[in-house]
């Protein structure tokens, strides 16, 4: 198995069908899915019971039902789970090209976060899209003739795809944005160097993924940006990100200390001082 594709669940469930549909049709078969849901549903998880054997790679759902913000630990829970050496990341209410995973392994390397982009839609556009698009692979050239010729949405230059290494070194430069759970990968022996996601964040919030960039680049994992490439259509709106006083906080004490590990992680750490003799 090449690749663990981690899936953060949240609340658009209602696009998955589409989502595995995108999956049936990449050009790379050896992956397995995890589903991370910050949350619980039993509609869901009675539905993958159901469709598990029809699909050609491994499902795996993970949920909790405490009423309460579990992102990082899921995401956590998850990374411990996955059976490859690779990992990519994506969130709920996206559907991929379908050489999104083929891409993102393609660019991999140790030391390094792939951090692709995505290209917005609106339900509008969402509406159109059916899985006998998606299993003919025409997906990007209707989203594409939509978006910059029909006016639905805002147009990207996300869609203007670019696959030749020797183009994307010479055409594009980066304009970093800061990494996003909505689509990036990396090794999971440097996703470990960190000890994944610190899971003292109480909110969905640009400081996680930024403090878990921080902690990555501390422990000598460099974030490369690669646009128009790794390709991912997403519905937006659906979830805005804030902030609070924790958030804030943790990505303070990481950036001050230059920490490149969180106790807080995926290998839990003995926070309580000992005894002294």
């Amino acid at each position: 198995m090449k690749s663990s594709l981690i899936v953060l669940l949240k609340n658009n469930i209602t696009t998955l069908p589409l989502l595995f549909e995108s999956l049936k049709q990449q050009t790379e078969k050896e992956f397995e899915v995890i589903l991370a849901h910050d949350g619980y549903s039993e509609e869901l998880e009675n539905n993958l019971k159901s469709i598990k054997g029809t699909m050609p790679f491994q499902i795996t759902y993970l949920s909790h039902n405490d009423n309460c913000y579990r992102r990082e630990a899921m995401l956590n829970n998850a990374i411990s789970l996955s059976q490859s050496d690779y990992l990519i990341f994506i969130e709920d209410g996206t559907i991929l090209h379908h050489k999104f995973i083929a891409e993102h392994l393609r660019l991999s390397r140790y030391g390094k976060v792939v951090a692709a982009r995505k290209v917005p839609i609106t339900k509008e556009l969402l509406s159109e899209i059916t899985p006998q698009l998606i299993s003919q692979k025409k997906i990007h050239s209707h989203i594409k003739y939509r978006l910059l010729w029909k006016g639905i949405g805002n147009s990207t230059s996300e869609m203007h795809r670019i696959t030749n290494g020797f183009l994307r070194h010479f055409i594009l430069d980066d304009v970093w944005q800061g990494l996003s759970t909505d689509n990036f990968s990396l090794y999971k022996e440097d996703m470990m160097a960190a000890n994944g996601f610190d899971e003292r964040f109480d909110v969905k919030s640009e400081e996680s993924d930024f403090e878990l960039e921080l902690r990555l680049m501390q422990a000598g994992v460099f974030t490369k940006e690669e646009r128009r490439i790794a390709t991912l259509y997403k519905v937006c709106g659906e979830e805005i990100k804030t902030t609070s006083e924790i958030s804030s906080n943790i990505l303070e004490e990481s950036s001050k200390n230059n920490l490149s590990w969180t106790p807080y992680g995926i290998i839990k750490e003995d926070l309580q001082p000992q005894d002294e003799e």
